[in-house]
């Protein structure tokens, strides 16, 4: 059964390209950054821009035929966003490094990816990167620094030679490339066209309505696809980025309209009684990474905040789905329907397949691009097991179900750990469940749970709620709670860490 959306409703014509001098004019006096107490109208963001751009060709980066990778280590920051935007402009692409990687690690992603060049902020590091052609972010910043302090004129050389180039992305020109939460142990990274995130963003833009002069706050690291749209999709429709070190600050002091979170970054907030009111007023909530549970979406709704759950990944530039906010048909593990410009559709295995314009076309690894693997008729298989409702008021919605590569056998018995992670995820507070086999004399394998909550929560009132809701096999033997920092953590958990983890407890 397909699933999909008709692909109508932009209001723009970006034809073949994204024209980014033509929204700076569009835009030129509404506000496009909050970057603490400063505030910057797209026009002063188009001359920080053209300093940018002034910089980093001063490092040799040039428009070429073939793409240039270069490196990115940087946090979610106006910096990082303009040093991409650069990189766009002179054709280079930027490969986002990981920034809850080892140096090591990280040593070797540059070696691997082959990248002549890699911009780090050296604050990140935990030890010294030993690759060689690396470039501080802090000295293009504070070229660029100098440079707009050195004249405010329309003539300065890096306004003219800025000007004299073309601001026009094309379409099929690589727009960036990121690690998928699946893949940040590892090499695999997806390349992401300028046609990506244009229909990405558009597709949010009309399912939100989002519009000139609305808010975006800068939530989540950059270099995940969901942190990657967010700027986009402000610059899209004319609206506002703003960058905060801290989430409560932001919501304390600025108006946000649509924040993006993943469901641990949700239920702290919702735990912060102070900041309940400040959620009231932002419009949406976009939660992805993750099913959502039943608790924080009731909480939330209880509390008049607008919770919209969506489904994603990587390969589709972020959002597939999504459900409205305060939506009536909210059901356990729901997702809403598909976006404009991607459709999906489910095979008789369950299997959730995807296609559309903000739909990858390749992979990177070791420094080479390898085509993305689709089907005869273009559908991409995700992996990721669902079915589509079929509830009044619901016909159409994704329901997520797991993963098809995640089940395991269990004294003969079939056991899928999302299964259990939900139920988990149903007690008031908590805020991530992991579950995961481990080695037992008797039953081959047996589940256990790695729980992170933000209260204290009674272990044998946990058991029996588990008790009462799943076969016995399913329950976990064994469930050991997490403190928030954690070396298995980055957005989210890590699986496969915690599996390895999980053999040397003994059961």
């Amino acid at each position: 059964m397909v699933m999909p959306v008709a692909m109508e409703g932009d209001q723009v014509d970006h034809g073949n390209s994204l024209d980014l001098r033509a929204l700076f004019k569009q835009f030129a006096h509404h506000e496009s950054i909050v970057v603490g107490k400063k505030r910057y109208t797209y026009s002063e963001w188009e001359r920080i821009l053209a300093a940018y751009l002034f910089t980093l060709e001063s490092l040799n980066i040039s428009i070429t035929e073939t793409p240039q990778r270069v490196g990115l280590l940087a946090a979610t920051s106006f910096e990082a966003l303009n040093v991409m935007v650069a990189l766009l402009l002179l054709r280079a692409t930027p490969v986002w490094l990981p920034t809850t990687l080892s140096s090591v690690r990280l040593d070797s992603l540059i070696k691997d990816g082959k990248l002549p060049l890699a911009i780090v902020d050296d604050k990140l590091l935990k030890a010294p990167l030993y690759s060689k052609n690396l470039m501080k972010l802090s000295k293009i910043v504070k070229k660029v620094s100098y440079l707009l302090g050195e004249s405010k004129s329309e003539s300065a050389p890096f306004v003219v030679s800025a000007f004299k180039k073309s601001w026009k992305l094309p379409a099929e020109q690589e727009a960036s490339i990121v690690f998928s939460s699946g893949s940040l142990g590892g090499t695999k990274g997806v390349v992401l066209t300028i046609e990506n995130i244009i229909f990405s963003a558009l597709g949010s833009i009309d399912f939100y309505k989002m519009q000139a002069g609305d808010r975006f706050f800068a939530s989540l690291p950059m270099h995940h696809v969901g942190g990657l749209m967010v700027p986009f999709r402000a610059l899209l429709c004319g609206g506002c980025t703003i960058f905060y070190q801290r989430i409560d600050k932001v919501l304390a002091e600025e108006r946000v309209d649509f924040l993006s979170l993943v469901p641990t970054q949700l239920i702290r907030l919702l735990d912060k009684e102070r900041l309940l009111p400040r959620l009231k007023q932002i419009r949406a909530i976009i939660v992805g990474g993750g099913p959502l549970a039943r608790f924080p979406w009731s909480y939330a709704k209880e509390k008049g905040i607008a919770i919209s759950p969506s489904y994603g990944l990587s390969e589709m530039c972020a959002q597939v789905t999504a459900l409205p906010p305060f939506s009536d048909s909210y059901s356990e593990r729901s997702c809403g329907k598909a976006l404009p410009y991607r459709e999906f559709k489910i095979t008789v295995d369950q299997e959730i397949l995807v296609r559309g314009r903000s739909l990858c076309h390749s992979y990177f690894i070791a420094g080479e691009e390898v085509p993305l693997p689709r089907d005869e008729e273009g559908w991409f298989h995700t992996g990721d097991l669902g079915e589509v409702s079929g509830d009044a008021g619901d016909e159409g919605s994704l329901h997520l179900l797991g993963r098809k590569d995640l089940n395991f056998v269990s004294g003969g018995e079939n056991v899928n750990p999302l299964l259990i992670e939900a139920v988990l995820k149903e007690i008031p507070w908590v805020i991530d469940a992991v579950v995961v086999p481990a080695p037992h004399y008797e039953f081959g394998e047996v589940p256990i749970a790695f729980v992170e909550a933000a209260r204290k929560l009674p272990l044998k009132k946990m058991l029996l709620y588990l008790k009462e809701r799943l076969p016995l096999y399913m329950v976990p033997k064994n469930v050991i709670f997490l403190e928030e920092q954690n070396p298995f953590k980055n957005l989210k958990y890590n699986r496969k860490a915690l599996t390895e983890y999980a053999k040397t407890i003994n059961q």
